[in-house]
């Protein structure tokens, strides 16, 4: 009689009776109970679930006396994956998969074995699909089993993921489209072909973006008249339930795993923490977007009967979610976009908080041209008058005169979190280095006496404030607003200046002041910190832009290079040059040491209200009244793109951490992100 369990004697990991192979690290498994004295491994997917198994091969051994192996690519579902040569087809390169036949197996596990093995050939062998790999040999050499095959170059979805975290919304839907379409193809197969294992490892993408589906040693073609025949076999937190029951399995088991694959590389949450349970995932109503999540909700349904009756219904909701989507956001593949409608994408609540996941880029796909509206946010009620990104480009933070700051997810393309205070209009913001909290810059006047709030950028919790001390003028005599706000590289220290014609440095963990810089004699508009945090360049309605000494608020140099206000300055990543932008209409840059103008840049029709370097130093993007963003050579001062998918006035462009991307914003009340590099 089978036994109803047997556990691994490797990783100790519950299985079915029937089952030949661990499914939770593939060593094979025997009949015997496991031997308590047998230290498990401490991490699933090890080498040491293979001692003396799988993996083993030396490089420039050779198999068959044709394939010559160059290294380990890495541990299949039942063993070790090598890269090698085929040296009968002019050394091409090959995938070879090596499966332990073991000695110790009892009579059904060697059986078991064997069918598992020769399925995967035999499916592989008469499939023809572009996101299949061919098969091209299967042998037994040496107590192991091989199967020879295409050698993908790429990395899994699930590296991609303990990576990235989470995928943009345009990259699920193009990986979900490849995905849908060979599953369809398999299902559609005479018999169907269930997959049952599908997720993330199983994965592949290549450089260019193009996905492969790998590991069928678990699956089955599909027999109506065969009352039973699922087993324990799938992964947890993928696996469909009724994979864990004695029931037959239908296709619609491979459309609950590919809900749960999809729903992690939107929220970066693996299925496997709470099996079965998945947090909703909620975008804008009226876009289409919203079809998305309900759509992801109806393939996760625990009632295989709940689910898309097939594969070919998700493949078609997926095409035309991705065309509206398309549609929706304007000429995306354009060189310049038409501008957009105000409200095309505003995004609704998540169930997540924002994540401090890496950039969520993706190396495998190609990027868009410049210009390429990515997404738009407008959530505001009135125009939006400042915005940073995080330092690791997952989320941007924006202030508008409605009185809020709200947390967008570049990933989910939702907001994370809304601040607000009173009614007073939101100036400016500055995130710390660490990421951890955000500083805000409030309009006001000789009655405000908190006009900058700290708060903690995933919660939105106030967690202290700081007060100005009045005088100076701007719009009136009393203005306090400030307008412009920055911490120091180091994360030590805020600097914030506005309508008191200076600038105040204070102590970002004991909240004391340190330094007061007076040389300005009209309100402070723009300030930014020199790389080494040494100095501060700040500029302002008296047309001059001052260089001077942070820890002291001693003056260094005062540049009158601008005939009308400067509203933007920014230093250059190595601290040697400045770029500063004006109501005169230009943009200068000049060195910072002597003052010696090296470009200036006069493209726009109106007054510049914004200037942004990029990180590597080569182009300058400014935003201007005119309603134009400019993108120009940091060197030459020639023209690169134009940007004109803004309604009125640009009031802040800031360049995304890895440089690929700007985030753009103004009197239009929204916020545009799109492909700069």
């Amino acid at each position: 009689m089978v036994p109803a369990t047997i556990f691994c004697t490797y990783c100790g990991t519950a299985n079915r009776g029937e089952s030949a192979f661990c499914f939770a690290c593939g060593h094979p498994l025997q009949s015997t109970p496991p031997n308590p004295s047998r230290p498990f491994p401490r991490s699933v997917g090890s080498s040491r679930h293979y001692p003396n198994v799988t993996g083993k091969l030396p490089a420039r051994a050779v198999l068959k006396q044709r394939y010559r192996i160059l290294g380990r690519a890495g541990n299949g579902g039942f063993g070790a994956v090598y890269k090698a040569e085929d040296m009968e087809f002019g050394n091409r390169l090959v995938a070879v998969k090596e499966m332990y036949r073991g000695r110790e197996f009892d009579a059904q596990g060697t059986s078991n074995a064997a069918e598992a093995f020769k399925r995967e050939a035999m499916l592989l062998a008469n499939l023809k699909h572009p996101s299949l790999p061919s098969i091209y040999d299967h042998f037994s050499e040496a107590g192991h089993w091989y199967l020879v095959m295409d050698y993908i170059e790429g990395e899994t979805l699930e590296t991609l993921l303990e990576r990235m975290r989470r995928f943009r919304v345009e990259d699920v839907l193009r990986i979900g489209i490849q995905l849908s379409d060979v599953l369809n193809y398999l299902h559609s197969s005479r018999p169907p072909i269930i997959f049952r294992d599908l997720k993330p490892a199983n994965i592949i993408m290549t450089p260019r973006g193009h996905i492969y589906l790998i590991d069928f040693g678990l699956a089955r073609l599909f027999d109506p008249d065969q009352p039973g025949g699922s087993t324990s076999f799938g992964s947890p937190g993928y696996a469909a339930p009724e994979q864990y029951d004695s029931v037959q399995t239908t296709v619609r088991v491979d459309i609950y795993s590919f809900g749960a694959t999809l729903h992690q590389m939107l929220t970066g949450i693996h299925p496997a923490l709470r099996p079965f349970e998945f947090a909703p995932i909620r975008f804008a109503p009226g876009t289409p977007l919203t079809d998305f999540g309900t759509l992801i909700a109806r393939m996760l349904e625990v009632s295989p009967h709940r689910r898309p009756e097939s594969m070919a219904v998700v493949l078609h909701e997926l095409e035309r979610i991705a065309n509206q989507l398309r549609s929706m956001r304007g000429a995306n593949y354009s060189a310049t976009p038409s501008p957009a409608p105000a409200r095309s994408l505003t995004p609704g609540p998540m169930s997540q908080s924002p994540s401090s996941s890496n950039p969520p880029s993706l190396s495998g796909i190609v990027a868009p041209p410049v210009g390429t509206l990515l997404y738009m946010f407008a959530g505001h009620q009135d125009e939006v008058n400042d915005m940073i990104w995080s330092s690791n480009g997952s989320n941007v933070a924006s202030a508008s005169s409605d009185g809020t700051v709200q947390l967008w997810n570049i990933a989910t393309a939702s907001v994370g979190m809304i601040y607000r205070n009173g009614q007073k209009q939101v100036r400016s913001i500055a995130w710390s280095p660490d990421g951890s909290r955000i500083a805000i810059g409030y309009s006001g006047d000789r009655r405000d006496t908190e006009n900058v709030h700290v708060i903690r950028a995933v919660s939105g919790e106030c967690i202290f404030t700081f007060a100005g001390s009045g005088g100076g003028f701007w719009n009136s005599q009393e203005d306090r607003s400030i307008y412009t706000l920055s911490w120091s590289p180091d994360g030590l220290r805020i600097a914030w200046g506005g309508g008191e014609n200076k600038v105040d440095i204070w102590d970002a963990q004991t909240r004391r002041q340190l330094v007061s810089y007076k040389g300005h004699n009209s309100s402070v508009l723009t300030l930014a910190w020199s790389p080494d945090s040494r100095q501060i360049a700040s500029g302002g309605a008296d047309d001059a832009v001052h260089i001077w000494d942070a820890a002291t608020g001693r003056s260094a140099a005062t540049y009158f290079k601008h005939s009308a206000a400067v509203t933007g300055v920014v230093w250059s990543s190595n601290g040697q040059r400045i770029v500063s932008g004006s109501h005169d209409k230009t943009a200068q840059v000049w060195n910072a040491i002597t003052g010696t103008t090296l470009t200036t840049y006069r493209g726009h029709a109106e007054q510049i209200q914004t200037v942004a370097w990029s990180p590597d130093g080569s182009r300058i993007a400014t935003g201007s009244r005119d309603g134009s963003v400019h993108l120009w050579d940091a060197g030459k001062g020639t023209p690169i793109f134009t940007y004109t998918g803004h309604v009125g006035s640009v009031n802040v462009v800031r360049w995304s951490p890895d440089g690929r991307r700007l985030a753009t914003a103004g009197a239009d009340k929204t916020i545009h992100i799109w492909q700069a590099a």
